[in-house]
């Protein structure tokens, strides 16, 4: 299979039962698999699909398992097929840990590619609280643009 008959049956291929075309399956599989390229498109379609944009991650293998969402599991931490998780909040990247907590390894690179991740906001995000009198922001009511990117996404854009 080409690159254009791989791309032209992607919507063919999510909605085909897996035991219909199995060869042509078979076929779009492998080439999915063999060609880092359409990987890639693969993995900037399923980010799409999921309604987020891979243009505001830093590659897109990040975007395509940082917007993974688990039919079964709404919380990364109880869920196996989460292998990365994203603090909007902090705009930070971790290998969660399985220890029955939100504990997570924070990656300073793409584990795919190599991309080097934006520093962790998390630091400024209690710095800039301090400077507006919050001294334990976890135990406080803080403004709610705090509990998401907001806070960060605005002064960004301010620049």
């Amino acid at each position: 299979m080409n690159c254009d008959a791989f791309r032209t049956s992607y919507r063919e291929m999510l909605g085909a039962s897996i035991r219909a075309n199995d060869v042509r399956r078979s076929d779009w599989n492998d080439h999915l698999h063999a060609c880092d390229e359409c990987s890639d498109w693969y993995q900037e379609q399923q980010v799409r699909d999921r309604g987020a944009d891979p243009e505001k991650f830093p590659c897109v293998h990040v975007a395509y398992h940082a917007t993974y969402k688990c039919s079964q599991h709404d919380d990364p931490w109880e869920c196996p097929d989460y292998i990365l998780v994203y603090s909007d909040k902090f705009d930070e990247y971790g290998i969660p840990i399985r220890d029955g907590g939100p504990s997570k390894i924070d990656i300073a690179f793409c584990p795919w590619c190599g991309l080097k991740l934006p520093p962790s906001k998390r630091e400024l995000w209690f710095e800039t609280l301090a400077a507006m009198s919050y001294d334990d922001p976890w135990n406080q009511d803080i403004p709610e643009e705090f509990k998401s990117d907001q806070w960060w996404r605005r002064s960004a854009d301010d620049t």
